[in-house]
């Protein structure tokens, strides 16, 4: 049976608009599982999800990058200043670094 792993590597904070108050947190997935990588932000809704593996951004705000199939399994949250990222059915091909950020203020997550 195959595993994911999601390892937090840590924030960075700096003096920005908003605040990213809740960061992903590490824990080891199933194959086939749903995956949550918690981001929630206060003070402010110009939040980017990227795949920094791909140098793409997956959501820019609510607004997700269609042009990509790679992400089709990919949904955001839709509550008020929650920003999670919801990774259904995760497979191996999602293996990736993600990156929840508003300007200079980040949290990462490593998806193996």
């Amino acid at each position: 049976m195959s595993t994911i792993i999601l390892l937090l590597l840590g924030a960075i904070s700096t003096k920005v608009h908003a605040d990213i108050i809740k960061t992903p947190s590490s824990d080891v997935f199933l194959k086939g599982s749903d995956v949550t990588l918690t981001c929630i932000v206060e003070g402010n809704d110009n939040v980017i999800w990227e795949d920094f593996s791909y140098a793409t951004s997956i959501f820019v705000g609510k607004e997700k990058n269609t042009e990509k199939k790679k992400y089709d399994n990919f949904e955001i949250s839709s509550g008020d200043g929650d920003f999670s990222l919801i990774i259904k059915d995760v497979q191996l091909p999602d293996e990736g670094t993600y990156v929840c950020k508003d300007r200079d203020r980040l949290a990462k997550a490593i998806v193996k």
